[in-house]
């Protein structure tokens, strides 16, 4: 077994040749290995020192959730320029917790919010604008204003979806928008690749996709956005009661999410308001740990029953700190 190793203008390319011991690969003469070709020679790359991008983070929002708890396990909410995956069964809160934060970002700067835009991508028809009208109840606030401020876009299948990303840089450049959801990723790759012989190309699939969202986030020129995408789970057909549900998807999902957040439900659905749970469990900064929360007529809210309960105080004390820091900016 022979190795052959070239390096050419930082690639380097291993090739490992296998039953052919007598197979010697000629070796590119020195000057086809350090030539630089003119379009390499054209790419403008930027060193920024810890420091500095540090100091260009310091800006960066964070979008809450409506549970101050599980904007505690998330270093204070929903990260710009960062990718959120929220993954779970069915009835734990990920739809909820996606048209809660389209509310925190279109709500007026005046009530906590932050006056800009937001889009969904729907790939499970379950977008419902009654239910944010029902949200804004909390914040007195006239639900048009916020309606006219969220961009919904259906995509039933894999193409549309992955269409639609690819065409929002454009829309991007027309509106103010700081938020992206997809509710959820998965469910049209599921449908379109099934069995394991087409799992090389739905996972194949599902990079490129991913890799779309990292440029509209984490490798934005300028003002990355938030995205927030659901993700659905599996189970165990061997054992179905033994093994913790899985997130679809594997490790291509699993390292392309910044943050990972696994909700569960804690208690019987027959109480009044069930207690569910999100769980950390993957942030290249933040420590594992977990969050209790409800879903309630208002929205998401803290498990605390006096945090659930008073909303008048809740949304005055919002009032206020938004009005000062108004103040404070002399705006």
């Amino acid at each position: 077994m022979t190795v052959g190793t070239y390096v050419t203008s930082c690639l380097v390319l291993c090739v490992e040749i296998t039953g052919q011991e007598n197979l010697k690969t000629p070796e590119p003469p020195l000057s086809k290995i350090t030539e630089v070709s003119a379009s390499e020679r054209d790419i403008s790359v930027k060193f920024l020192t810890a420091r500095e991008l540090l100091n260009s983070r310091r800006d960066y929002f964070r979008i809450p959730t409506g549970s101050k708890d599980i904007d505690r396990i998330l270093g204070g909410g929903i990260e710009q320029g960062a990718i959120t995956e929220f993954y779970g069964e069915y009835r734990t809160g990920k739809t909820q917790i996606c048209l809660q934060l389209l509310l925190f970002v279109t709500l007026p700067v005046q009530l906590g919010g932050m006056g800009a835009q937001a889009v969904f991508i729907d790939t499970e028809g379950n977008f419902r604008p009654e239910r944010i009208r029902q949200m804004c109840g909390r914040y007195e606030v006239d639900p048009t204003d916020v309606l006219d401020n969220i961009f919904v876009a259906k995509a039933h299948n894999t193409k549309t979806q992955v269409g639609l990303v690819s065409e929002l840089s454009d829309f991007l450049n027309d509106h103010d928008v700081k938020l992206l959801v997809i509710d959820s990723l998965t469910a049209n790759f599921r449908v379109e690749y099934t069995g394991e012989a087409k799992l090389i190309e739905r996972q194949q699939a599902l990079n490129r996709h991913l890799n779309q969202l990292s440029q509209l986030s984490a490798f934005a020129d300028e003002n990355p956005l938030a995205i927030v995408f659901t993700n659905q789970v599996i189970g165990s057909i061997n054992k179905p009661y033994l093994d913790a549900p899985s997130a679809v998807g594997g490790h291509i999902i699993a390292h392309a999410s910044t943050h990972r957040v696994q909700l569960r439900r804690t208690s019987d659905f027959t109480e009044k308001v069930p207690v569910l749970e999100a769980t950390l469990v993957d942030s290249p900064n933040l420590p594992e740990s977990t969050a209790k929360f409800h879903i309630t007529e208002f929205g998401i809210t803290d498990s605390d029953n006096e945090t659930t309960r008073d909303f008048k105080d809740f949304l005055q004390q919002v009032r206020s700190k938004a009005l000062s820091e108004v103040a404070d900016s002399g705006h």
